[in-house]
C-alpha cells in the first residue's frame, strides 16, 4: 500500500510539472515571448501584460489539472457523504449500550434523517437525551448524557452517493477555491489543535489509508488542489526574488545569460533554505504549546519554503543532462529531509560553477572576478 501511494503522489508531481511547463510554454507562443524561463537572471523582453499572461498559463495548467481530476473523483466515485450510521468511540455513548453499525433515526422523539442533524441536537443539552436508533430489524432507544463538551464519542460513517456530470462539473470548478479557502482560515485562525508538518511521506501515507478507507478518489484530488496552491507560491516567490536579485546583482547585469542565471539561481537557494529552516521553527512551537500559532508568517515563508523543489529541478538541469538531473529532484520530492541537502549541495556547485566562469562568489552575491 505504501508503494501505491508514492507511486500516485510521484506521477500526480509529475503530472503538475507537465501541465504547468506546458501552460507556461503555450501562453509564451501565444504572447510572442519566446525568452521566457521561470528563474532567469533578467525578465523577458515583453511589456509586463504579456509576462503576466505567460504566468497565468503556467497557473492555469495545474488549475484545470486540479478541476479534471476532481470531476473524474465525483462522477466516477460518486460524491461520500456521512450518514447517520455511526461508529462509536469510547466515551458516553459506548456505555449507555450504542454499537458501531447502529443508525441514529431520532433524538427526543424528533425523526433524525441526516448527519447535520445529529451534532446540533447535542450541543444544548447538559441531561439525559433519548436517542432511537436502528440495528438490525428492531429499534432501540438509549438515554445518554453528553460529556462537558456536549459530545457522546460517535462518529459518521460514509456512505457513496452518486453524482451527476454537470454537479460533478459544478463541484469541480469550485472546489480548488473551496480548498485553498480552508488552507488560508486553517493556517491564518487561532487554533488549538497541533499542526502536524506533513511532507511528501506524510501525503504518501495518506493515499496509502485513503485507498483503504475507499476515498483515494478525493484525496487525490484535495492533492492535486493543494499542488496547483504550490505553483501560486512558487510563481510569486519567482517574482519577488527577481527584483532581489536585480537589485542585488546590478553590476553582473551585462554578464552572458547562462551566467547570470547560475547567480540567481543560486540566491534564490539561499532565500529558499532560509525560508524552510525559519518555517520549520516557527512550525515545532505549534505542537509544544496548545494555542500557539504564526498563521500568517507559516504562511508567507510556505511560498518560498516549497519552491526548493522547483529549484532544484532547474538548478540541477543547468549543471547536468535533464536524464541526470532527475535523480537529486526526484529523491528531494519523496523525502522531504534530503530537500535541503539536495538544495545546499547544488548551491556549492553552483558556486563552483560560476568561479570556473571567472565570478568571485560570496554567501549573498556573485560578482566579476
Amino acid at each position: 500500500m505504501w508503494f501505491l501511494g508514492a507511486v500516485v503522489y510521484s506521477v500526480l508531481v509529475l503530472g503538475v510539472v507537465f501541465v504547468t511547463e506546458g501552460g507556461t510554454r503555450l501562453a509564451a507562443r501565444l504572447a510572442f515571448v519566446p525568452d521566457f524561463r521561470w528563474f532567469a537572471g533578467a525578465p523577458a523582453e515583453a511589456s509586463l501584460v504579456r509576462r503576466a499572461f505567460v504566468r497565468l498559463g503556467g497557473t492555469i495548467g495545474p488549475f484545470l489539472l486540479s478541476v479534471l481530476i476532481y470531476f473524474c473523483a465525483a462522477f466516477l466515485g460518486g460524491s461520500e457523504e456521512p450518514t447517520t450510521t455511526v461508529e462509536v468511540m469510547p466515551g458516553p455513548a459506548r456505555e449507555a449500550g450504542m454499537q458501531s453499525g447502529d443508525r441514529i433515526v431520532g433524538i427526543d422523539r424528533v425523526k433524525v434523517d441526516e448527519w447535520g442533524a445529529v451534532r446540533p441536537a447535542f450541543q444544548s443539552r447538559t441531561g439525559p437525551v433519548n436517542v432511537e436508533i436502528a440495528r438490525a430489524d428492531k429499534h432501540v432507544t438509549l438515554s445518554i448524557t453528553p460529556d462537558l463538551e456536549h459530545r457522546i464519542g460517535i462518529r459518521p460513517i460514509y456512505g457513496n452517493r452518486a453524482v451527476g456530470a454537470l454537479p460533478a462539473l459544478a463541484q469541480a470548478v469550485t472546489a480548488p477555491f473551496r480548498v485553498a479557502g480552508a488552507l488560508l482560515k486553517q493556517t491564518l485562525a487561532v487554533s488549538s489543535e497541533p499542526v502536524q508538518l506533513t511532507g511528501p511521506v506524510g501525503i504518501v501515507r495518506e493515499v496509502s489509508s485513503s485507498h483503504a478507507a475507499g476515498s483515494m478518489g478525493l484525496f487525490i484530488a484535495n492533492l492535486s488542489a493543494y499542488l496547483w496552491l504550490q505553483v501560486l507560491g512558487v510563481q510569486l516567490f519567482d517574482v519577488v526574488t527577481l527584483l532581489v536579485f536585480r537589485a542585488s546583482h546590478r553590476e553582473v547585469a551585462d554578464a552572458p545569460d547562462q551566467s547570470l542565471r547560475l547567480c540567481r539561481l543560486r540566491q534564490s537557494l539561499v532565500i529558499a533554505l532560509a525560508a524552510y529552516l525559519l518555517l520549520v521553527a516557527l512550525c515545532v512551537p505549534l505542537d509544544l504549546v496548545p494555542g500557539a500559532h504564526f498563521g500568517l508568517p507559516a504562511l508567507v515563508l510556505a511560498a518560498g519554503a516549497l519552491a526548493i523543489y522547483p529549484l532544484i529541478w532547474i538548478a540541477a538541469t543547468c549543471l547536468w543532462p535533464h536524464g541526470s538531473a532527475r535523480v537529486p529532484w526526484i529523491i528531494a520530492s519523496l523525502v522531504p529531509c534530503i530537500a535541503p541537502v539536495a538544495a545546499a549541495w547544488l548551491f556549492v556547485r553552483l558556486g563552483r560553477a560560476l568561479s570556473e566562469r571567472g565570478f568571485k562568489v560570496g554567501f549573498w552575491r556573485a560578482a566579476r572576478a
